[in-house]
């Protein structure tokens, strides 16, 4: 499961429960203000606690996510290499090239599963693009001999295009996710923080 978008749903969630408890307390204000403001101190705990361990968790996961695309464009560009090297000019270094190709296009697929519903939204788009390209080319790949060589042009030129904008997509996704990061729980802490201003109008 995508762990941000599940943690900004779940953060959303608990926000608008926070607000509905605001409505309550206005109420409880008819019986006193004792009582609604003990109410809300306690819910007012509860709402730091909830925010630190989610922040904690959240910036844990983000930081796996990144590390793991970091490790993605390293072996997307390894591939990106090695497709772009001399043409083989025998029977065996093609056989070589063939061997070291499929098993740089199956690491790559395996890691694409991995990552892809925690990526960000374009990351994750252009991902999913790259998909068909490879796996186009990795099942002409495997059926190829070194005598029909020629016909992996077309196809390995394609994926090639693919490999360089999925790099320069990611790459920047990277840099910037940090900051998104940032963003969000800056958002989440001013909404608490007008939690706590609209209550203490209340009282």
């Amino acid at each position: 499961m995508d762990t941000k978008k599940e943690f900004m749903e779940f953060g959303k969630s608990k926000l608008n429960q926070w607000k509905g408890m605001i409505e309550e307390l206005e109420l409880q204000l008819s019986l006193g203000k004792a009582e609604a403001k003990d109410a809300w101190e306690k819910e007012s705990k509860n709402l730091k606690k909830f925010f630190r361990q989610q922040q904690a968790q959240f910036e844990k996961a983000d930081a796996q996510n990144k590390d793991q695309r970091i490790t993605l464009v390293r072996k997307l560009s390894e591939l990106s290499s090695v497709l772009r090297k001399e043409e083989a000019k025998s029977k065996r270094s093609f056989d070589n090239f063939r061997k070291q190709t499929l098993k740089l296009i199956h690491e790559v697929e395996y890691m694409l599963r991995e990552i892809i519903s925690d990526s960000p939204e374009r990351s994750s788009r252009q991902l999913t693009e790259l998909r068909n390209p490879l796996d186009v080319y990795r099942i002409q790949l495997a059926l190829s001999e070194y005598d029909t060589r020629q016909k992996l042009s077309r196809p390995q030129n394609e994926l090639e295009v693919v490999l360089d904008k999925t790099i320069q997509i990611i790459d920047r996704e990277n840099n910037l996710d940090g900051n998104s990061v940032e963003r969000f729980m800056e958002e989440i802490s001013q909404s608490f923080n007008h939690l706590k201003h609209a209550f203490s109008e209340i009282l």
